[in-house]
């Protein structure tokens, strides 16, 4: 998929200067005391159901008056004008019976907003505007797609629907960036980041996508209940073009959360949300104030864009562009290839650091929710920690990523029904914001020999990154271990494990290894053998490099605490040293 022109125009402004949006569009509007006739117009002169209230609607029936907000803050500087089409899907005009002319009306604001656009570049340009020799910078137009309310009851694939209708008339209008504003629940951005994926792809082109949060007063978390940087992690399989946040009180300072994102490799922006022509007229202090956190966005480094938000205006937008003269722009940091989970707070898996357990119980760093069993994903939905859905039913499992707002792990899929059904499945996992466990099996059935796994982790590799251009940080590798009775591993399949892990390391650049205990030692009811067989288990998982060991075994010793012999005949079964080592494991446990 090709960049759009406006997304590579986009990308150099945003290199060269901190662009400033536009403020809020809603109260400008409203100075102008439309009546209920002018929303109406002559197109639902008729129309059973009072309109008032429906600003987007204005795009189709009232264009002039909706074109003068945008001049307003054109001439004000902003570098970026949002739609009036926070509401222009079938959701937002249920209320209004309008819910037909979602595309209409979406693709008139993106049409209204390029319309003012032009005719201010032309003013500029023949001096009508401005001074004498002013350059023209590039300016943009970002279709607003407004948020759906976290207690919306509609589904996944109703969101997609409603949001890609919405992005399509947005496109078809001329916008240049889609941007999500005011969200507050991850789960409804992931099925708009899958519905604009999804036009993108229809298009043959990839625009800039913006994503705005909305921050909470209480704690610094989204409505529904997601930090800011858990909010990142959830959208980071995606290819968002920016990421900001606006506080939900007036004058709310978001630096901090700013700054705990520093290290995002994506453009950030911010909105202020300070009337500052009231502050100007009565509090010149408080103005000074604002002047100086907006320079410490800028001096710090942190943002890309700046705009005004809630109560804000054209004046609003002119003090911004005062304040930022001079500032730098962001520069956006290197890729750390660490994988990026979340619940509803943030989870950060370095390639490089300690093992990372994955179960049912609470001192699971990333819950196992098994949707083939009694496992309630709409509890695991709201976890804290991330979650890792599995089901040997592929629209099972398609159900459970649909139902978590955070960024997971979705167990698995294989190349044992060949590429392109590989290729498939992983393209879904990655639309719906997860990592991918891939389990080492191809058209001839499980590896049971290094080669074969080697072989296997390798193709599905290439096959990923090179084909799909999935993130490499998002595949973890689940070598294949066999258990001779049910009970017990064969023969050497637990260190094929270890050895294919190590392989992967060093082939394999960012890839992750997942390896499962749950068949260790079910044979056993020494409770205290059967916690050896786990703490043994996961100290050479981690010598090895293993990232993800799955256990519901919450109570195990440390490896230094087992008693020297009993050490010596858990690492004989684990490792495979000798061939009679579990028969000398019942023996010891039957004479204690």
């Amino acid at each position: 998929m090709n960049l759009s022109q406006a997304y590579q125009d986009f990308a150099r402004a945003c290199n060269g200067r901190i662009l400033v949006m536009d403020g809020n569009f809603g109260s400008q509007l409203m100075l102008q005391m439309p009546k209920e006739k002018d929303f109406r117009g002559k197109m639902f002169a008729n129309h059973p159901v009072d309109l008032s209230g429906d600003e987007a609607v204005l795009c189709v029936t009232a264009p002039d008056r909706v074109k003068k907000v945008h001049r307003a803050y054109l001439e004000a500087g902003a570098d970026i004008i949002r739609t009036n089409t926070s509401n222009a899907n079938a959701f937002g005009q249920k209320p209004f019976r309008l819910e037909d002319m979602a595309y209409d009306i979406a693709k008139a604001g993106a049409a209204v907003a390029c319309e003012a656009l032009a005719e201010y570049d032309d003013d500029v340009r023949n001096c009508r505007t401005g001074k004498l020799g002013q350059v023209v910078e590039r300016k943009f137009v970002a279709g607003c797609m407004g948020p759906v309310g976290t207690g919306s009851s509609a589904g996944f694939h109703e969101l997609v629907d409603v949001f890609g209708e919405q992005a399509r008339g947005l496109l078809d209008g001329g916008a240049d960036i889609l941007l999500l504003d005011g969200v507050n629940d991850a789960l409804n951005v992931k099925a708009a980041l899958y519905a604009i994926d999804k036009v993108c792809n229809e298009r043959s082109e990839l625009v800039p996508i913006m994503v705005s949060g909305l921050v909470s007063e209480c704690g610094g978390r989204l409505l529904a209940g997601q930090t800011t940087e858990a909010l990142w992690y959830s959208v980071s399989s995606f290819p968002v073009f920016c990421i900001g946040f606006e506080g939900a009180g007036e004058a709310q300072d978001v630096f901090p959360y700013l700054k705990d994102m520093g290290s995002a490799p994506v453009r950030m922006s911010v909105m202020e949300s300070v009337d500052l022509q009231k502050i100007e007229q009565h509090d010149s202090e408080l103005a000074k104030e604002c002047a100086k956190r907006i320079w410490r966005y800028s001096d710090g480094g942190l943002v890309s864009v700046i705009g005004g938000s809630r109560g804000t205006g054209p004046e609003t937008v002119r003090f911004i562009v005062k304040a930022l003269k001079g500032s730098r722009a962001r520069r956006v940091p290197a890729r750390r290839y660490n994988m990026l989970l979340s619940g509803l707070d943030p989870m950060d898996v370095s390639h490089e650091g300690p093992c990372v357990m994955i179960g049912g119980n609470g001192s699971a760093q990333i819950l196992s929710v098994n949707l083939d069993g009694d496992s309630d994903i709409a509890d695991a939905g709201q976890a804290m920690c991330p979650v890792m859905v599995q089901s040997s039913k592929w629209d099972t499992l398609l159900a459970g990523m649909e139902s978590v707002q955070g960024k997971g792990i979705a167990r698995s899929i294989s190349l044992a029904d060949g590429e392109e059904a590989f290729l498939s499945k992983a393209a879904e996992i990655r639309k719906r914001g997860f990592a991918a466990v891939c389990f080492a099996e191809d058209e001839k059935g499980t590896a049971d020999t290094f080669e074969r796994g080697s072989e296997i982790v390798e193709r599905m590799y290439r096959l990923l990154v090179g084909k799909l251009n999935f993130l490499a940080e998002d595949i973890v590798f689940e070598p294949n271990v066999k258990f001779d009775d049910g009970l017990s591993p064969t023969g050497d399949s637990v260190n094929l494990l270890f050895k294919v892990c190590r392989y992967v390391k060093a082939n394999l650049p960012y890839a992750h290894v997942l390896g499962d205990t749950a068949m260790l030692g079910l044979d056993f009811d020494d409770e205290e053998i059967k916690a050896g067989l786990y703490s043994v288990f996961l100290h050479h998982a981690k010598k090895s490099g293993v990232d993800f060991v799955v256990s519901d075994e919450n109570d195990f010793p440390a490896y230094e605490e087992i008693p020297y012999r009993l050490c010596c005949l858990l690492e004989d079964c684990v490792l495979s040293r000798t061939p009679d080592a579990w028969e000398k494991l019942r023996a010891f446990a039957a004479d204690r």
